[in-house]
C-alpha cells in the first residue's frame, strides 16, 4: 500500500503513475448555450421552488449554471 502511494511497484521501480489510460489530447465536450426560452424556464422553475439539482438534471447543465442564471436577475 505504501509503495503504491509513493508511485513505486513492488520491485521498487517507478510505476506509470496511473497514466496508462490517459488521453494525450482530450477533446472538449460540446456545450450548446442555453436559449433565452430555456433561461426563462430555469428562472420560472426556481421561482416556483424547484431545487437547483432537479433543474440542472432536467436541462442537462451544472448546478452552478442554474445558480448563475437564477441569481443574476
Amino acid at each position: 500500500m505504501e509503495l503504491a502511494r509513493l508511485g513505486l511497484s513492488s520491485s521498487g521501480s517507478p510505476t506509470d503513475g496511473g497514466l496508462a489510460g490517459a488521453v494525450a489530447e482530450p477533446t472538449r465536450r460540446n456545450r450548446t448555450p442555453l436559449t433565452a426560452h430555456q433561461i426563462d424556464a430555469i428562472q420560472t422553475a426556481r421561482d416556483s421552488g424547484e431545487s437547483v439539482m432537479s433543474i440542472a438534471r432536467r436541462f442537462g447543465v451544472s448546478r452552478m449554471t442554474v445558480w448563475d442564471k437564477t441569481r443574476t436577475r
